[in-house]
């Protein structure tokens, strides 16, 4: 089919303005765990620049092997790709929501300089757990201002904000997996500790919470942690959920076992939505594996990240260790 004949290509001249040949593109990869979060980023972008504007798809055989571009590439040489539907796919927003969210297509709208230009979206390979979102614009610049604003919004509606996130790994190459949990509310007489412990727990972790604005305001710093350890039955477990349901507007990211190798993503993620608290189950095994990175244990990717933090940084890590050790719980603010 010829390149004046393709009707996908035909479809995207009119919204981008341009010919196939003088459109450049302009790539951000997300990972799988991200796509809604876009979804709403894009959602909002276009509802502002042009409201009603609507998806739409690439027909054709092996899409989940061709990036977007190169399937329009296709459509020029062969008319491999016709034009389609766009592609959807459920994605959780919560313990018990979802949302449809575009797996791939593309939708047209225009850029903040008012040009026109095409967002498109597209799941690679669901082994790689990726998702790209591809910017098409008559230049660089354009393309580059469209990305920063989509990923902003994408920041401000970031469906992960206030949610208790489990992370969990796949057998399949590097696959994270991310499960929203329900945020359980316990009483402070549903936790069974020695006199004074849950007190002082909680003046820590809670108190320091409700005081944050004051304490910046006096030049003290935010970042704080807290250490479970003991036998089962102790009541580590009783005692984090406890500081979950309290802190019911934080953001709670949780990593267990294999997933500690996703520490890094936590913290930036963390980071980017606090107030924010961080569990790290079975943390005594990251001195155990010195695989997990080129350069440097596991353990000490773990501390850099606990030194690393901002000190208005509204952090909170919490760790529990697999190991049974004797009967302690300790807390403190990490040294300076």
């Amino acid at each position: 089919m010829s390149r004046q004949r393709s009707p996908l290509l035909e479809h995207r001249r009119r919204r981008v303005g341009c010919a196939y040949a003088d459109v450049l593109t302009v790539e951000q990869t997300y990972r799988s765990w991200e796509q809604a979060s876009l979804q709403c980023g894009i959602d909002a972008y276009v509802a502002r620049r042009s409201p009603g504007a609507q998806w739409f798809g690439i027909s054709g055989a092996d899409r989940r092997f061709e990036s977007l571009d190169s399937m329009l590439s296709g459509a020029l040489r062969s008319g491999a790709y016709q034009l389609g539907r766009p592609d959807y796919v459920t994605a959780a927003t919560g313990p018990a929501k979802t949302m449809d969210v575009v797996e791939l297509g593309l939708v047209a709208t225009t850029a903040p300089d008012g040009t026109p230009i095409a967002i498109g979206v597209q799941n690679t390979d669901p082994y790689d757990g990726q998702c790209v979102l591809t910017i098409f614009a008559r230049d660089r610049t354009t393309a580059g201002e469209v990305r920063d604003e989509v990923e902003r919004l994408k920041d401000e509606h970031d469906v992960l904000r206030g949610q208790f996130a489990s992370f969990s790994a796949s057998e399949h190459n590097e696959n994270e997996l991310v499960a929203f949990l329900p945020r359980h509310t316990l009483a402070a007489t549903d936790v069974i500790l020695p006199d004074g412990h849950l007190e002082g727990i909680e003046a820590h972790i809670v108190g320091i919470a409700e005081q944050a604005e004051r304490l910046i305001a006096a030049g003290q710093h935010l970042k704080r942690g807290l250490l479970l350890h003991g036998p089962p039955g102790v009541g580590k477990t009783h005692t984090v959920r406890y500081l979950i349901g309290r802190l019911s507007d934080y953001t709670v990211i949780q990593l267990t076992g294999p997933a500690m190798r996703f520490l890094e993503y936590a913290v930036a993620l963390a980071r980017k939505l606090q107030p924010a608290v961080i569990v790290f189950e079975d943390v005594d095994l990251v001195a155990e594996d010195r695989e997990l990175h080129d350069s440097s244990p596991l353990l000490f990717s773990l501390l850099n990240a606990m030194d690393g933090l901002a000190e208005d940084a509204n952090v909170v890590m919490v760790l529990t260790p697999s190991s049974p050790s004797p009967t302690r719980i300790s807390r403190r603010p990490w040294p300076e």
